[in-house]
């Protein structure tokens, strides 16, 4: 990077990562995306300041530190370790040949490597001695499809854009100069994604799994940027005109996510306080309902009961669908007929639509 547009590109890169809607989206949540993401941030200094002088020792304590907390905070930071280890293997390898490459990758990951298997080591250790044994959200086959659409749902989101103009960064990105985040935005954007989907991982079409690709290709963009705005002229004012309608967009689409609250399962008891005032009982689909609408109902003091067990029939039944998936209309259970009347759909790359239906007597 050149001296000058360095610090143009810290303050761009600290706009972007503040608006983009994909990382407000996530690290609002209470699942560690945020300190992963800040660890994993920090793993690519670390990487980065090495392979700018790779003669110095490498500061492998501090990156197995970064990466540990990280893996602690949200284990699918092993997505960004997995970016890492080949963008740094593959610039090594391009300057110092394979097996200096080879020793160099053992030497900078292996502490990383060995911290983060005794953790998984203690977490299996101790889901081995429960009684409930280990336990995941899902895990849904992959497809080329929902791949696809995970990919798009998150360039979307990370730039705030509508896909055609979002996907001119990307190609920017192809056609822009060779510089090391470059080569990290390319592999996490790209090969990354690719070497997930050919083989085939389950949960390939979640978005959120690709955030490691969002965080690269923001870094690269305030580089990017900073330098084009660097040689002044045009391009320059270029610059200075991309910028605020970026912001723009992203300040756009957060509110639009505010707004939408992921399709908050809370606003059913809104509905239900004005179809059933005294009380009553839904009939939750899924597991993952039920605690969200036993926390709405307490904290609006409606008294309410979601019931898992699919019989007897409650009065109410609540179903959810994620991604593209659509509800069915009416839906049989129990010997009983339920009819929508409420129907909410979630924006953004995380959340869940619901449909509230009531039994048809």
């Amino acid at each position: 990077m050149l001296p000058q547009s360095a610090g143009a590109a810290a303050v761009i890169a600290a706009g972007l990562f503040a608006l983009s809607p994909a990382l407000v989206c996530y690290g609002s949540e209470a699942r560690g995306y945020a300190p992963m993401l800040l660890a994993f941030t920090a793993a690519i200094l670390l990487v980065d300041r090495w392979l700018a002088a790779p003669d110095q020792p490498p500061r492998t304590p501090s990156l197995a530190m970064a990466l540990g907390l990280g893996f602690l905070a949200q284990a699918t930071i092993l997505f960004g370790l997995a970016a890492l280890l080949g963008w740094a293997a593959i610039e090594r390898w391009r300057r110092a040949g394979a097996l200096t490459a080879l020793r160099e990758m053992a030497r900078l990951f292996g502490p990383a490597l060995l911290t983060i298997a005794a953790m998984a080591g203690l977490m299996w250790l101790a889901a081995y001695s429960s009684p409930y044994g280990f336990a995941v959200g899902g895990l849904e086959p992959h497809s080329w499809s929902g791949w696809r659409t995970a990919l798009a749902e998150l360039l979307r989101y990370t730039l705030g854009l509508p896909l055609l103009p979002a996907l001119i960064v990307p190609l920017a990105l192809l056609l822009a100069p060779r510089s090391r985040l470059r080569d990290l935005a390319l592999w996490s954007a790209f090969a990354f994604p690719l070497v997930l989907a050919l083989l085939a991982l389950p949960n390939s079409m979640m978005p959120r799994y690709y955030l490691v690709a969002s965080v690269a290709v923001l870094l690269w963009l305030a580089e990017w940027l900073a330098q084009v705005g660097s040689r002044g002229g045009l391009r320059r004012t270029a610059m200075a005109m991309t910028l605020p309608v970026l912001a723009a967009a992203m300040l756009w689409t957060d509110r639009l996510l505010i707004e939408n609250q992921r399709g908050d399962p809370g606003a059913v008891i809104t509905i239900l306080a004005a179809l059933a005032p005294t009380g009553t009982t839904v009939m939750a689909e899924h597991h993952r309902e039920s605690a969200v609408l036993d926390a709405a109902a307490a904290y609006r003091h409606y008294p309410l009961v979601a019931q898992i067990a699919p019989c007897p029939a409650a009065p109410f039944l609540l179903a959810d669908r994620h991604g593209a998936e659509q509800f069915a209309g009416a839906v049989h259970a129990c010997g009983r007929t339920y009819v929508p009347v409420a129907t909410h759909w979630a924006k953004g790359p995380s959340g869940l639509h619901w449909q509230l239906l009531r039994r048809r007597d």
